[in-house]
């Protein structure tokens, strides 16, 4: 009976490097390649075809294998190596000061893809490397050279924090990585296919934006209250027209009888009190805007105050870890 051998039971695994004496069983084990996957085998430092979609039978040897042991016609030092040729990312988080000095943090995305012409170059992975190669494992590999040849230079060049995440800059970093990391990948047998840069608002920006956030609700509330007194003076106004338009009504009307003064002193007592009333109005609604307009500068003055008492808390933590 034959077992099928799994040599990834994981999608962070890229490559792994066995021994057939590893597997070797009296029951002889196979394997189905998929499209994206590929094999070499290894027989004493001689590198063989290389397999993909196909079956792989008998790798473990079962019977004949343990009656070749018993000969000695059998290899003395057999390995396989297994690898995925499928595109995949690799993902090297940084932290390192900004343009501005306040901590830059966030992540490289690159990339890679192992092709199957390359896979005698994959095995300088595995020289001083376990025998199985994670997108975790890669990232540490990669990471020195990533920080130092890379993300160094390109963060150095910039005049502010916000100037990371522009397309130029995104731009001059995919092609640093692609010419700084060249010999290092194609000594590994990788290939270089992207690179994104990914950083997190530093706390200057993050100060910045509030800043401008407060800024522009204060003027949209002056917006609003120059639009809401503009309305009252409309309706005062307007009122004003109504009142005077009664008024010459109510006189002719005054006219016919006998009582035509008493009507228009009235008339004209009343005018006055409406226009007392919705000056007084008018005048509560101007304290009543001057008070939130104060208490608004109050409050963006506080969250500036506490900007500034964050940025020294974190300038002292980042002097003392230095």
């Amino acid at each position: 009976m034959t077992k099928k051998y799994q040599w990834r039971n994981q999608p962070e695994i890229l490559a792994r490097l066995i021994r057939i004496d590893s597997i070797k069983t009296w029951t002889a084990q196979s394997i189905v390649l998929k499209p994206n996957e590929a094999c070499v085998s290894i027989i004493d430092g001689k590198i063989g075809r290389v397999a993909t979609q196909e079956v792989l039978r008998n790798i473990g040897g079962g019977f004949p294998r343990y009656l070749g042991d018993l000969v000695g016609i059998t290899a003395t030092d057999h390995r396989m190596l297994f690898v995925t040729t499928a595109p995949f990312d690799v993902e090297i988080p940084f932290v390192m000061p900004g343009p501005s000095g306040s901590a830059l943090q966030g992540e490289v995305q690159l990339r890679l893809q192992i092709q199957q012409d390359d896979l005698a170059q994959l095995l300088n992975v595995f020289v001083n490397h376990p025998n199985v190669l994670d997108t975790e494992g890669l990232a540490k590999l990669l990471m020195t050279n990533v920080i130092h040849r890379v993300l160094h230079p390109i963060i150095a060049s910039l005049e502010h924090d916000g100037e990371v995440r522009s397309r130029t800059t995104q731009e001059h970093f995919e092609g640093h990585c692609e010419i700084n990391l060249r010999q290092l990948l194609r000594s590994l047998g990788i290939t270089f296919h992207s690179a994104v840069l990914m950083t997190k608002p530093s706390v200057l920006e993050l100060q910045r934006i509030t800043e401008l956030t407060n800024k522009l609700a204060l003027e949209k509330d002056e917006a609003i209250a120059t639009r809401n007194l503009r309305k009252i003076e409309q309706q005062e106004h307007q009122a004003i027209r109504i009142i005077e338009a009664k008024m010459k009504i109510e006189q002719q009307q005054a006219r016919r009888n006998m009582m035509v003064a008493l009507e228009i002193e009235l008339k004209e007592l009343r005018r006055a009190e409406m226009l007392w009333d919705s000056r007084h109005r008018r005048q509560q609604q101007l304290a009543s805007f001057e008070d939130q307009r104060y208490e608004r500068r109050m409050e963006l003055a506080m969250s500036m105050f506490d900007a500034v008492q964050k940025r020294k808390v974190l300038r002292k933590m980042e002097e003392k870890e230095a």
